[in-house]
């Protein structure tokens, strides 16, 4: 990016494309914007790698249009070129992760009609804790999140993205113990450094 008055922010927009159904609830997401950390203040030039996991994101392994869009000093704006892509996603080899990411997406498709199944689907992967090593927070993750699916349910986009959180979070825990939550946390510190410094 390069501007006369400064470049302020990067933003990377992302929208979902295509092969999403209209009906779904995927569809209806907002785009999602991930401000990009500049490497300087009021920069007349700048360019930059940042790293960002979007694996989790509930468009993972769909197509979606990339933009990035930049402000300068006087509140203009400028629009690249946007590029079509699929989303990363991540491949889950054990098969009870695999489940719970397979009833997530089900989830996020279309919670309204999906969620007393996917609550009764993530309820018999509970109750076979032997596939997932008796790991006890396990079975506590799949259990509330059967139970926030059920009576009281709430559908807000808010109370699904929570479950869907929940669903990853447990996905990632048996596929990888607590290592990639790990990981998370210290990619988070980093960004939350690189904010500081620049």
């Amino acid at each position: 990016a390069q501007d006369d008055y400064g470049i302020e922010k990067v933003v990377a927009k992302i929208i979902g494309i295509g092969a999403l159904d209209d009906a779904s609830e995927l569809a209806k997401l907002a785009p999602t914007e991930i401000e990009l950390t500049l490497p300087g203040q009021k920069l007349r030039e700048a360019k930059s790698t940042s790293f960002h996991d979007l694996t989790p994101h509930p468009w993972a392994g769909l197509p979606v249009s990339l933009q990035l869009v930049a402000q300068d000093g006087l509140g203009q704006l400028g629009v690249s070129k946007a590029v079509q892509l699929v989303l990363p996603e991540r491949i889950f080899q054990h098969p009870v992760a695999r489940a719970i990411i397979d009833q997530r997406r089900q989830l996020a498709l279309y919670p309204e009609k999906n969620r007393s199944r996917v609550a009764a689907m993530l309820e018999i992967v509970a109750w076979e804790y032997d596939r997932y090593a008796d790991d006890f927070v396990v079975f506590m993750s799949l259990i509330s999140a059967t139970r926030r699916l059920g009576p009281g349910y709430q559908g807000t986009a808010e109370h699904v993205a929570g479950v869907l959180k929940l669903l990853w979070d447990t996905a990632l825990r048996i596929e990888d113990g607590t290592l990639s939550l790990s990981e998370q946390a210290l990619r988070d510190a980093q960004k939350a450094l690189q904010d500081a410094l620049s």
